[in-house]
């Protein structure tokens, strides 16, 4: 099951819903992200040159051709124009004609790889909108129920399909990850129902609610029934494919409708590195020669100071603008090995527990035991351990001009916190990538939105 939420920091107003799947029912997302708006987006530089004084031809640059031309080329379902659902949804967009404008940033950042991706398998090229009807193409998108990224999975769904979620990442997130696990579910679906509309209506649903309602219709009218618009299916269902059917149709032909698309290139702003070793975001922002907080803009699914643990057998891909590609993955593997984390020398105290450091300097008892090469949680009075050193480094880059850095307390909540700050404390929860069914730990640093970051989170979520 699948369900977006949003939050949105600038003062816009709050759309009427129009981005739903699954059961949410609050109001719609807002439509730019923070940590998206923050920062430019890497631009790919041409390379200027200085004119000699001699005449010169003039050299044309070849720009790659707009996303939605590629994205035209490769649609291939009805769109259902006559239907009365599909006719609703467009009305919404001809009423915010500037909702596709808005969206140019994330456009240009994920609207491409998707595209590539879904081209690659030869499905239509309609399901690479579906993150737009999804989250409105937020990585950082999460719904009351715990629906995470772009392509908003549920915990049990993203696990089904290899997305991993602990302490150092969460995959739904991933934008590379995610699209490759949702692509698998749809072709899935698409082999179980054996048609495309009725595999995005189970992708929004569920797949069981799905069969119940082919086989409710089947009983009804004494033979199978494939035609979507025919089922009984939940109102979320009834709407989000519409919806999905709309946005296709005004991107197939936006002049029809009034509605003018953004100018997006068909090209990739990012490409993906792979470690073998555990980096700090520090250090490999600097041997990258970025700031800290890019390198986590460009890697929504990472949680903490660094990348998750890595190995002969076990990488860790990491995103990078895409005008680094050719020396990134040297550059990164230039860091000595004994300089890609920054450690604490810890000698043991009496009465000091593995799990008491960890939370101390805020990182994870398992990885304090990996750094140590200890078989136990058992740890001796005078011994001395190598602790990360990141854990404070990142809350501190991570920590903007609107926030505020707590350290949970015995006996907090979500709610107590909020309560204290006088913000509301989905903010809170959407602010540090914390979902309804997480724990919060003692000593666990959080951010804190101040007031006004806290309005408006509260008009994105409710």
């Amino acid at each position: 099951m699948i369900m977006p939420n949003w939050q949105r920091p600038l003062a816009l107003s709050v759309l009427p819903l129009w981005l739903s799947a699954c059961a949410f029912n609050g109001p719609a997302p807002q439509l730019a992200d923070a940590s998206l708006d923050r920062q430019p987006f890497p631009a790919i530089a041409l390379g200027a040159e200085t004119a000699p004084p001699t005449i010169m031809p003039e050299v044309a640059v070849t720009q790659p051709p707009i996303v939605w031309e590629s994205l035209r080329e490769r649609m291939s379902l009805e769109h259902h124009l006559s239907n009365r659902a599909v006719k609703a949804e467009i009305r919404w967009l001809q009423r915010n004609r500037d909702y596709f404008v808005r969206l140019a940033p994330r456009f240009s950042r994920y609207q491409a790889y998707i595209q590539q991706a879904v081209a690659e398998r030869g499905m239509p090229a309609e399901i690479a909108l579906l993150p737009l009807v999804e989250s409105a193409l937020n990585p950082y998108a999460m719904s009351p129920d715990g629906a995470h990224g772009l392509w908003q999975f549920m915990p049990a769904t993203g696990k089904r399909f290899g997305l991993q979620r602990d302490w150092w990442q969460d995959s739904r997130r991933d934008p590379v990850l995610a699209t490759k696990a949702a692509l698998d579910y749809l072709a899935y679906l698409h082999r179980r129902f054996g048609d495309w509309m009725l595999a995005v209506a189970a992708y929004n649903t569920g797949e069981g609610n799905l069969q119940k309602a082919l086989k409710r219709a089947q009983r009804q009218n004494g033979h199978p029934v494939r035609d979507f618009f025919a089922l009984r299916l939940p109102r979320e269902t009834r709407s989000y494919v519409p919806r999905l059917l709309a946005v296709s149709a005004v991107v197939a032909n936006p002049g029809k409708f009034g509605i003018t698309l953004p100018e997006v290139r068909d090209r990739i702003p990012f490409r993906t590195v792979y470690l073998q070793d555990q980096y700090d975001l520090s250090v490999a922002a600097k041997s990258l020669d970025l700031d800290p907080s890019e390198v986590r803009s460009w890697n929504p699914a990472l949680k903490q100071w660094a990348t998750p643990p890595a190995g002969a057998k076990r990488t860790h891909a990491l995103n990078v603008p895409v005008h680094l590609a050719k020396h990134a993955q040297a550059a990164l593997e230039a860091v000595p090995p004994t300089e890609r984390l920054q450690w604490h020398r810890v000698t043991v105290r009496r009465g000091d527990t593995l799990s008491g450091i960890a939370r101390r300097y805020g990182t994870s008892v398992a990885t304090v035991r990996s750094t140590n090469n200890l078989r136990s949680d058992l740890i001796r009075v005078n011994s001395v351990l190598r602790v990360p050193a990141g854990g404070h480094a990142f809350v501190a880059a991570a920590d903007e001009s609107r926030t505020h850095t707590y350290r949970v307390r015995a006996g907090d909540s979500l709610w107590r916190i909020g309560r204290k700050f006088g913000v509301n404390h989905k903010a809170i929860m959407r602010l540090n990538g914390i979902g309804p069914r997480d724990v919060l730990r003692i000593g666990q640093r959080i951010l804190v939105p101040f007031e006004g970051t806290g309005a408006a989170g509260l008009q994105a979520g409710g």
